[in-house]
Parts: structure tokens; C-alpha cells; sequence
């Protein structure tokens, strides 16, 4: 019976010490607010402003639906990630940024479905990817089976484990969250959720619009920067590309235009004005995608764009319209500026756009010229802790330099 109770000891024992350091973890995310409701997300950032950043979930459409729901806005911006940089204070009603729902045109029925079931908005404002539409077929978020919820997995709960080896956050920072401290960057000011927020100030702001702190401020330098300084410095090298949405060469597929056009039918016959955009990339990119002939399919996708009879802007080339390669992210990601350039662009080129009743054209003008040069626009100084760095060795800080 002794043995018996021994052998009950150890295994109890053991039991705890295994389950110990898996249930700080599960303290530790819960602190940093990894396990809340997205719907208890969306409406306290309506009420404090929060940064809201998960280390841990794939949820951006699930995320923008309970946004759209809290903040039941009369303009909606669509589109993937290259839409988060639309922001509230670019428009004079309501706003919210409906981006990363859609890595391919395949996602946009359901989210569209599902949004207007929500709300119903006055305008949408549709960023549209070139690359949805060329190439090979882009599987719908579905079909790649993403969890799209707070729950708790165990490769969730063991993903702490993964950021201590890497070095991705210290023990020091680890205790620090654990303890309750969601302030550990200077980077921005906000109030935080989720850990990529607390620890790189990255995440969604309560208008759905995105921000990469630590990147956009020259605290990232990983495989991702490098391959961006290398692209942009050299752009004739995407010519070499053999496969992605930059691969020169593409056809045209046209089953995908059918779904963007079955959409914007959803949406007008549900009474919503939409706006569709063919955004930039960076002008370097740009230039070698015109001057190379190689992507005529971009310019057949324009055409078309061009016939859905809805407002269509083809804003490729962001130097025409006062841009350089110091407003972009990366590649494809244009910044604040660039999208406050877009607006008074639309307007400019027709007066009569629907646009002009949710914009102060001469505020766009004025903050054009307060953020140019920058990625950023700091409406609100005393939420950002520093300026921005030249991130792909264009000079683009240096008043001396002319930056095309």
C-alpha cells in the first residue's frame, strides 16, 4: 500500500511540474488579453482607443466584422492588407477599415455576406490586389482551414515556449506581461492588446486600420526587410520571379472577375455606393513593370475594372500623383500618406465622385503636406514615441536628397 501511495506521489508530482509552466503561459496570454472575446475586443478599443495585436490568432475578417458591428460606419474600406492604411480622421463620417479579410477575390462573398448582414454601409471603398487575378488560382481563407477564434489550442498554449527560445520576449518581459504590464515598448503610446501589440506596438487600431509599429520605426530587421531593401534597391530582379503575384507574364483569369463582379452586384443591389481602386506599389516596382511590357495583364485587369460601370480609379503610379518610395512600407504596403494622396487624387480627377461628400478636400491637402516623405501620419503625437527611420537606404530623412 506504502508503494502504492508512492507511485501516486510521483505521478501526481510529475503531473504538476509538466502542467506548471503551461499554466503560466496560459496566465501570461490571458494578462496580455489573448483570450478575449473579439467582440469584447472591438468595443473596448471603441472605448479607450486600444492597439489590439495577437501573437496567437488568425482572426482579421472575424476581428473587422465585430469592428464594423461596434462602430456601424457609413464608409467601409475592403480589401487585403494592402487597405490598412486607410484611417478614421482621412473622412468625414464614419469609418472602418475592413482589411486583411481577403488574401484572394474568393474570400470576398462570404465576407461581404456577412458584413452586410451586420451593417449596411453608404460606401464601400474597394482596394483591389492585381495579383487575384492572374496566375494560379488563390485558395479562399476556408479552403486553407484557418480556426478564425480566440480558443485556446495547445499549440497555442506552448507558443510562449517558441518566443523564450528565439528571442522573440525575455524571461524579464515574460513576467513583466504576466504581472500585467502591457506597456513594454516605447514605440507607441496606446493602450494594448495582445502580445505582437505589448511587445512591437503591431496590431489594428479601433478603426481597423493597421499599424506596424516596430517595422515602420526601423526596429525589424529580419529576412523580410532584407528581401525589401534588396527589391527595391534592384527591382529588375522581380522579373526573375518564377511564381507569386509579381511573375511577369501572367494570364488573365477571367472565373475571378466574375466573383468581383457578383459581388459589387451583392453590394449595389443592397443599396451600397462602391469604389474601386488598383493601388500602388512602391515606384521602383512600378516603373519596372511598366517599362519591362511583361504585365499587360495588369493593364487588361484596368480595362475591365473600367467596365463594371462603378467608379474605378487605376492609382498604379503613386509618383504621378506626388509620391515616392518613401511612403511605402514595403513593396506593395503604401502608407498613410500615400492614401491620403489616393483620396485627393479621386477628387481631383472627378469632382463628382461620390467621395467628395465624405472628404474635406482641403484638410487632405494640408495633411498631404504635413506627412510627406513618411509612412505614418502622428494625427495624435503624444500616442507615438518616436520618428521614422529610412528603412531601405534611400535617404529618405535627408532634406539634401531628392527621393524618387
Amino acid at each position: 500500500m506504502e508503494d502504492k501511495h508512492k507511485y501516486m506521489f510521483y505521478f501526481i508530482l510529475t503531473i504538476i511540474v509538466v502542467m506548471f509552466p503551461l499554466f503560466m503561459n496560459y496566465l501570461m496570454l490571458r494578462s496580455a488579453g489573448e483570450f478575449r472575446s473579439l467582440k469584447d475586443v472591438a468595443q473596448y478599443q471603441q472605448s479607450t482607443g486600444a492597439l489590439y495585436g495577437t501573437g496567437l490568432h488568425d482572426i482579421n475578417p472575424e476581428h473587422r466584422l465585430e469592428i464594423i458591428e461596434a462602430r456601424r460606419p457609413e464608409i467601409i474600406a475592403l480589401g487585403s492588407s494592402r487597405a490598412g492604411y486607410f484611417r478614421q480622421e482621412f473622412f468625414t463620417e464614419r469609418f472602418a477599415c475592413a482589411c486583411l479579410v481577403m488574401s484572394s477575390i474568393h474570400d470576398a462573398p462570404a465576407f461581404v455576406s456577412e458584413m452586410l448582414s451586420r451593417h449596411m454601409p453608404k460606401l464601400v471603398l474597394w482596394n483591389i490586389d492585381f495579383w487575384w487575378f492572374g496566375g494560379t488560382r488563390r485558395a479562399a481563407r476556408a479552403e486553407q482551414q484557418n480556426e478564425g477564434s480566440v480558443s485556446l489550442t495547445r499549440q497555442k498554449i506552448t507558443k510562449p515556449f517558441v518566443w523564450l527560445r528565439d528571442g522573440t520576449i525575455s524571461f524579464a518581459e515574460y513576467f513583466e506581461i504576466l504581472v500585467g504590464n502591457r506597456s513594454l515598448n516605447s514605440i507607441t503610446h496606446y493602450d494594448k492588446l495582445g502580445v505582437r501589440a505589448v511587445m512591437q506596438s503591431v496590431g489594428t487600431r479601433s478603426d481597423g486600420s493597421t499599424l506596424h509599429g516596430a517595422w515602420t520605426y526601423g526596429l525589424r530587421n529580419d529576412e523580410t526587410v532584407i528581401s525589401n531593401r534588396r527589391r527595391l534597391n534592384s527591382p529588375n530582379v522581380i522579373l526573375d520571379v518564377a511564381k507569386g503575384g509579381y511573375a511577369p507574364d501572367q494570364n488573365f483569369r477571367s472565373e475571378e472577375f466574375q466573383i468581383l463582379a457578383d459581388t459589387i452586384g451583392t453590394l449595389e443591389r443592397a443599396g451600397v455606393r462602391v469604389i474601386l481602386m488598383l493601388p500602388p506599389v512602391a515606384p521602383p516596382i512600378q516603373r519596372v513593370m511598366t517599362e519591362s511590357g511583361r504585365y499587360r495583364f495588369v493593364d487588361s485587369l484596368s480595362d475591365k475594372l473600367g467596365q463594371l460601370g462603378v467608379e474605378y480609379y487605376d492609382l498604379r503610379d503613386s509618383a504621378s500623383y506626388g509620391s515616392t518610395v518613401c511612403e511605402f512600407l514595403d513593396i506593395h504596403h503604401a502608407g498613410n500618406t500615400v492614401y491620403l494622396r489616393m483620396l485627393s487624387e479621386i477628387v481631383t480627377r472627378n469632382p463628382n465622385s461620390v467621395l467628395a461628400g465624405y472628404v474635406d478636400v482641403d484638410w487632405l491637402k494640408r495633411s498631404i503636406g504635413e506627412f510627406n516623405g513618411l509612412i505614418v501620419a502622428q494625427f495624435d503625437t503624444t500616442k507615438y514615441g518616436m520618428v521614422e527611420r529610412d528603412l531601405y537606404g534611400f535617404r529618405c530623412h535627408d532634406e539634401s536628397v531628392a527621393v524618387q
